[in-house]
């Protein structure tokens, strides 16, 4: 133990894995590294400006044993967009929503939280990642009192909001 943290071969919500770096995790996110977050699917709400975060999240919650859907990694030409965006949200477990000041050009993005806030299943599973060091004035209220994480692009960060998202998924 050093400082309530716990250190562990690396990040990993579902399973401990050999792993060549080491790093602390919160003792809540130790939590749900016990209980196994495995089977936890996670949905990423993202404006198509932001795919690469998206895709750079996807990766970094993968490799903590989650599995994630995200439209780049799902949806192919053909595919009935709709029906695929609205299957996922009824079979994922938690949400995160990348919020950037563009993130509410997009309608998609705005219905799939209104979706995460009124479906029982992902009470107290919204977590919103506020990128960059301000708030968008364009942010729903709603999205500011669920305790969101604010992120910058420092290593830290990103994990901070994978041992919030294990935290959730426990």
């Amino acid at each position: 133990k050093h400082e309530g943290r716990v250190l562990v071969p690396a990040l990993f919500c579902g399973s401990y894995r050999p792993a060549t770096q080491t790093g602390t995790i919160s003792l809540e996110a130790q939590k749900a590294i016990e209980y196994g977050g495995l089977y936890m699917q996670v949905f990423i709400s993202h404006s198509s400006k932001d795919k690469q975060t998206a895709q750079r999240l996807a990766h970094l919650l993968s490799e903590a044993g989650l599995r994630v859907w995200i439209p780049e990694d799902e949806i192919l030409p053909g595919d009935n967009w709709a029906k695929k965006v609205g299957q996922a949200l009824e079979e994922s477990d938690l949400m995160v929503v990348i919020v950037t000041p563009h993130a509410f050009e997009s309608e998609w993005l705005k219905e799939e939280i209104q979706y995460a806030l009124t479906a029982g299943h992902y009470k107290g599973r919204l977590l919103p990642v506020f990128l960059g060091t301000e708030l968008p004035a364009n942010a729903p209220w709603i999205l500011r009192s669920l305790n969101p994480v604010r992120i910058t692009d420092r290593k830290e960060d990103w994990q901070h909001v994978i041992e919030k998202v294990c935290a959730l998924a426990a």
